[in-house]
């Protein structure tokens, strides 16, 4: 493993420790001072890493997006069945979304997004289109034939979907529960042969 240097260290101690800021106490309450006092940092190495509270907050949130993209990372198999595949990607991104911590940050960064508008999406817009891990993996199905797609995007939305409609959104909103055992495999299987019967190559 890859020791990181100082500054490194230091800057992840500060995006922990503002996250865990913004998790207790909101955007609003949330001071530079704080953040720098619980990552046992000075003022000013904060200050040195982001400008603002407003950076941070951005920082967060394309950490956020980033963990999702690490976790549904998989390689395409011309070898291995499609179902397969699918399956080992939804599992892996509902593992993630349905996390404790992941879950925390996500519904106070969306309940901050009014406070600091845009930022959503100028993380999004700030990332490469062609880093999406699903894009990736549905363009490489469609180049080995095994999908028809004519919007990578847009497929990719749509597995996504399939997925968080189940498992995330209604937790999010309150009224849902993490499923588990049989309840989830159920839905994972059909989200997966949903989205096969409509893109899978004839």
């Amino acid at each position: 493993m890859v020791e990181l240097k100082l500054t490194e260290r230091k800057r992840a101690a500060i995006l922990a420790a503002a996250r865990e800021e913004f998790l207790t106490q909101g955007f609003r309450e949330t001071s530079m001072d704080r953040v720098a006092e619980r990552a046992e940092v000075s003022k000013r190495t904060v200050y040195n890493h982001f400008a603002s509270k407003e950076d941070l907050f951005y920082a967060i949130t394309a950490g956020l997006v980033e963990e999702m993209h690490q976790a549904v990372r998989t390689p395409y198999s011309p070898d291995k069945a499609l179902e397969d595949q699918l399956r080992e990607i939804a599992q892996r991104e509902i593992d993630l979304v349905t996390s404790e911590s992941y879950l925390a940050t996500f519904k106070v960064l969306l309940v901050e997004s009014f406070t600091v508008p845009g930022v959503t999406e100028a993380v999004l817009a700030s990332i490469p289109q062609d880093q999406d891990p699903m894009k990736q993996w549905i363009g490489a199905a469609v180049d080995d034939g095994r999908l028809s797609v004519d919007d990578v995007t847009i497929a990719g939305k749509h597995f996504y979907s399939l997925i968080k409609g189940a498992f995330f959104w209604p937790i999010i909103v309150g009224y849902g529960r993490v499923p588990r055992g049989k309840e989830r495999e159920t839905l994972i299987t059909s989200s997966i042969e949903m989205f096969l019967d409509h893109y899978r190559a004839n």
